[in-house]
């Protein structure tokens, strides 16, 4: 994490990141079914069937959707962390909860902190009254 991070401040409170944190949750989803379908055409290789894996486009697709995953997670998970440090309103019992999911769950800790605590909270603070 790094202290004078863009995706940290003002710029996480005030709604102008969602767009992209919502693109990042989709594709930490996306490298994950690619993950399982890498995996599925590894067991087809084992059982002696043809696989997928075999044709260069395959591979270059899921190598594409692999690294979108990757810097997305990060991205997820540099803002998800920031927000956490700095603007988390949450009981102190619950920000230690969620520092374990993140800490030991890193890429879906993220996505799931983001989905059940930081949209729920900038929702109630950009809502007038």
């Amino acid at each position: 994490m790094f202290p004078n991070s863009w995706v940290s401040g003002a710029g996480l409170v005030s709604g102008r990141l969602d767009r992209y944190l919502k693109w990042a949750t989709w594709a930490e989803l996306v490298m994950f079914l690619a993950g399982l379908f890498a995996a599925y055409c590894w067991y087809l290789q084992l059982k002696g069937r043809a696989s997928p894996l075999q044709y260069l486009t395959v591979r270059i697709v899921l190598a594409v959707l692999g690294a979108m995953g990757a810097l997305s997670g990060t991205f997820l998970s540099e803002a998800m962390w920031n927000f956490w440090r700095d603007h988390d309103s949450s009981p102190k019992g619950l920000k230690k909860l969620w520092n374990w999911i993140m800490v030991l769950f890193v890429i879906f800790g993220s996505a799931a902190y983001y989905h059940l605590v930081y949209k729920p909270q900038i929702r109630r603070l950009s809502s007038p009254g």
